[in-house]
């Protein structure tokens, strides 16, 4: 006897698929989005000499650039000098002022200068003059902290902060004393 296989099918698919959508989106997208404009602000502080003797007068050039499309406000400089570096008003930019600090253990001086508008792709030029002091040892390091304040077009503050470090070099020349005696 010969068999031969079957192919027929005994069932049949009970659900069938949709293609309809059920839902339409309540919400339709936005076409323009709202941007909040951004406020660039470039703060950079050079001093003229990377080592400076006692008594010597170190000048620091501070530029603050606004380079966005927006002003920026309540703008200002401080600068916190570290002992041994006192403030010299008659070479600086006029309009430095001394800050009282609230800690009672930092005896730095803090100068601040307050530029308040800045409008955009305007720079500020400023410039910070310190002396240091004739007792300084030599091979002293001195850090500067400069930092710059700004409010941005939603009026959130931004800071940037830049370290200038001095050496304090020099040479010292040391004479023996010469004595003759003087024979008579």
């Amino acid at each position: 006897p010969s068999v031969s296989p079957s192919v027929t099918s005994t069932r049949t698919p009970s659900i069938s698929p949709s293609v309809t959508p059920t839902r339409t989106p309540s919400v339709s997208p936005s076409a323009t989005p709202t941007l909040m404009p951004t406020t660039h602000v470039i703060f950079t502080v050079t001093g003229r000499l990377d080592r400076v003797r006692p008594g010597d007068i170190q000048f620091f050039d501070v530029q603050v650039s606004n380079i966005s499309s927006t002003t920026v406000t309540t703008a200002n400089v401080t600068f916190e000098l570290p002992d041994g570096l006192t403030f010299d008003g008659a070479n600086s930019s006029t309009g430095w002022q001394s800050l009282a600090l609230w800690q009672q253990n930092d005896s730095n001086t803090v100068m601040q200068f307050v530029i308040g508008e800045i409008a955009p792709n305007q720079t500020i030029d400023l410039v910070l003059a310190v002396t240091a002091m004739p007792d300084l040892s030599y091979g002293t390091h001195l850090e500067i902290v400069a930092t710059a304040q700004w409010s941005d077009a939603g009026g959130t503050v931004q800071t940037s902060t830049e370290r200038v470090l001095v050496l304090v070099d020099g040479l010292r020349l040391y004479f023996p004393r010469v004595v003759r005696a003087v024979q008579e």
